[in-house]
Order: structure tokens, then C-alpha cells, then sequence
């Protein structure tokens, strides 16, 4: 895209070269033709004027716009880069999060929360009622607002422990609420769709694995 700009400014400075040449050369002011029947009316020796300062403003312009391609033309071309990256994280979430709830359903039984809500259901298996939560944001970390709704949650439905599945992790604060309040986060790891949850060690860590919510 610059060599275009880049031919355009080179055009433009030509046109005005020759338009200022011809300016110089047969207007009404020419010293050369002064005299001459060759010498251009008024008007075309305005029209060259014109002509020769706007061609060389819109050189200047086209540069200017080469440049600024330049300096900031591998943001540009990141962009579609940056959605196939987004689209193909938004895709494994999905990937991860049904993968998830089928092995859920092999273990117990699953009752939808809210009828309009497919992000929070109860799990019911061996070690009891079990609030599940799949947070649906693949760019950020779950927040200590939606981890207190979800405890809000537990306790209205009289859970007494609950399920955070998110693609992004859990910072360390989220981590401490979650452990006081009786809730497994489980965190998605690129080796887990490889392993096809072959193991319970690719689904969570030791310090998170400590209830025994699942068997695998």
C-alpha cells in the first residue's frame, strides 16, 4: 500500500514540475516568451499557477501518508492476526468448557441454574450439590465481584461448595476467597484438549484438588 502512495506523490511532483515549467515558460509574466504569440492567456497562466502549487500540496500529502503507513503499518497488519487469535481462543473456550461439562455429566447430574443461563448450573454428584460457574470472558481473569456473586449464589441455593471454570486463571486474591469459601477453581491449561482429560492432574493443581469434587 505505501509504493502506491509513494507513486502517487512521484506523479503528482512530475505534474507540477512540468506545470511550473510551463508557468515559467509561456505565461503573461514569462521572460523568455514575453513577447511571443506563444504567451498563454490569463487564465491559463492562472490555471498553471493553481495547478503547480496544488500537485505539489498533494505530493506532500501522499508522503505523508507513506509515512505514516510506514511507522504504524504492523499495527495495521496485526489486526486480522489479533482476531484469528481472539476467534481461535473463543473457540478452544468453547471446546474446553463442553469437553468439561460432558465429563461432568458422566459423574452426576446437572440442573440448569437459570433457564435463560447456561454459564451457572448445579452439579449434583457423590460429594453432594456443587455450584458450577463457566466464566464466559476468554480475555479476562474472573474478578472478585463475580466470585462474590457466585458465593451469594451457593448460599441462597444452600451449596456448600462450588465450581469456577475460567480460560484466563485467578489472581492470587480470588484464589484466597475462593479457598475460604469451599470453591474449586479450575483453570484451563493448553495441555489439557491434547490430553482429552485423561487426567485428573490436567484438570487441577494440587492446592485446588483438595475436596475431590471430580474423579477422574
Amino acid at each position: 500500500m505505501r509504493s502506491q502512495w509513494l507513486l502517487l506523490s512521484t506523479i503528482s511532483t512530475l505534474l507540477g514540475i512540468a506545470a511550473g515549467a510551463l508557468f515559467l515558460l509561456f505565461s503573461e509574466h514569462s521572460i523568455v516568451f514575453s513577447q511571443s504569440a506563444l504567451v498563454l492567456s490569463e487564465f491559463w497562466s492562472t490555471f498553471l499557477l493553481w495547478a503547480f502549487v496544488l500537485l505539489f500540496v498533494s505530493a506532500l500529502m501522499f508522503n505523508l501518508i507513506a509515512f505514516i503507513e510506514m511507522d504504524s503499518g504492523n499495527r495495521w497488519l496485526a489486526l486480522p492476526k489479533r482476531f484469528q487469535r481472539e476467534q481461535s481462543r473463543f473457540e478452544q473456550q468453547e471446546f474446553f468448557f463442553s469437553r468439561l461439562k460432558q465429563q461432568l455429566q458422566q459423574q452426576g447430574d446437572i440442573e440448569p441454574a437459570c433457564n435463560d443461563d447456561n454459564e451457572v448450573f448445579f452439579w449434583h454428584s457423590k460429594a453432594g450439590k456443587t455450584l458450577v460457574y463457566f466464566h464466559p470472558d476468554a480475555e479476562n481473569m474472573v474478578s472478585m465481584e463475580c466470585l462474590r456473586e457466585r458465593f451469594q449464589q451457593m448460599l441462597s441455593h444452600d451449596c456448600r461448595q462450588g465450581m469456577l471454570v475460567s480460560f484466563q486463571g485467578f489472581t492470587s486474591q480470588v484464589r484466597i476467597f475462593a479457598r475460604e469459601a469451599n470453591i474449586e477453581l479450575l483453570e484451563y491449561q493448553p495441555d489439557m484438549l491434547k490430553q482429552g482429560f485423561s487426567g485428573r492432574s490436567a484438570l487441577l493443581t494440587q492446592a485446588e484438588s483438595r475436596t475431590g469434587l471430580l474423579q477422574f
